[in-house]
C-alpha cells in the first residue's frame, strides 16, 4: 500500500503551518519547565543558579526542537513503515535520525556556544565543537524526541486508516440497506399495488364508504413508506458526516 493520497497544496501549507505551531507550544512549555525543575535542583543542593542561566539553554534548545520537529514528523507521515516498505524504509529513518542530531547539533552551537568539560568554548565553525555536541546530543536526541516523534506520527496513521475504514465500513452497510430496501420494494409493490386495487374496484360496486376507506389508507401508506426512505438516507448520512 503506497503511503500517502494526493493532498492539495493548500491542505499541505495548512499542515505545516499547523505542526510548527503545536511544535512550537510543545517545545515553549517543555523549555520552561525544564529551566524550572533544574534552577530548583541547583538550588536545593545549594549551587550558584540564576534565572537567567536556567532558562537560557533549555529555550535554545526548544526554538531548534521547534524548528527542525515538524519536516521529519510530516516526512513520517508521508513514507510510513509499512510492510511491504521495511527494507528501504528503516535505514531512511536511521539516517533521518542522524540528520536530525546533526542539524540540532550545528543550530545549537551556532546559536549558543557549547561549554567543554574545561571550560573553553565552541562554536560553529569548530569541526571539535561539532562532533563533541554530536556525541553529546546523540542518545537524547534519538531516544527522547526523534523516536517519540516518529511513533507519534505512526500512531496518526494508523488512527486515520482505522477511521477510513470505519467509514468505508458504514458507507457499505448504508447501501446495502438501500439495495436490499429497493430490491424488496421492487417485488412487493406491484403484486400488493395490483391487488389493493383490484379490491377497491369490487369492493366499489358494494360498498363505496369502505372503498374510500381503503384509498385513504392505501395512499398513507405509500406516503409512509416513501418518507421512511428518505428519513434512512438522512440518517445515514448523518452517521457517515459524525464519523468524518
Amino acid at each position: 500500500m503506497e503511503s500517502s493520497e494526493q493532498i492539495p497544496a493548500e491542505v499541505t501549507i495548512k499542515r505545516i503551518w499547523l505542526a510548527w505551531a503545536v511544535s512550537t507550544v510543545l517545545f515553549a512549555t517543555w523549555a520552561v519547565l525544564y529551566a524550572i525543575c533544574n534552577y530548583f535542583w541547583r538550588h536545593s543542593l545549594g549551587l550558584p543558579s540564576s534565572w537567567r542561566e536556567q532558562f537560557i539553554v533549555p529555550m535554545v534548545n526548544g526554538i531548534v526542537y521547534a524548528a527542525i520537529t515538524p519536516p521529519f514528523f510530516l516526512a513520517a507521515l508521508k513514507f510510513p513503515l509499512d510492510k511491504g516498505f521495511l527494507r528501504s524504509r528503516i535505514p531512511l529513518y536511521v539516517f533521518g535520525g542522524l540528520v536530525f542530531v546533526s542539524i540540532h547539533s550545528l543550530s545549537r552551537i551556532a546559536i549558543y556556544p557549547v561549554q567543554g568539560i574545561r571550560g573553553n568554548w565552541f562554536n560553529a565553525l569548530s569541526w571539535i565543537g561539532f562532533e563533541r555536541a554530536f556525541l553529546f546530543f546523540l542518545m537524547d536526541d534519538i531516544f527522547s524526541t526523534y523516536l517519540p516523534l516518529i511513533a507519534f506520527a505512526h500512531a496518526l496513521i494508523y488512527y486515520r486508516r482505522l477511521r477510513s475504514r470505519e467509514i468505508r465500513a458504514a458507507q457499505l452497510q448504508i447501501a446495502l440497506a438501500q439495495t436490499q430496501l429497493q430490491a424488496l420494494k421492487g417485488q412487493i409493490h406491484p403484486h400488493f399495488l395490483f391487488n389493493t386495487m383490484h379490491s377497491i374496484s369490487a369492493l366499489m360496486h358494494v360498498d363505496v364508504h369502505a372503498a374510500d376507506t381503503m384509498i385513504c389508507r392505501l395512499s398513507q401508506l405509500l406516503r409512509t413508506t416513501l418518507e421512511t426512505t428518505a428519513l434512512q438516507e438522512i440518517e445515514g448520512i448523518a452517521h457517515l458526516a459524525a464519523q468524518t
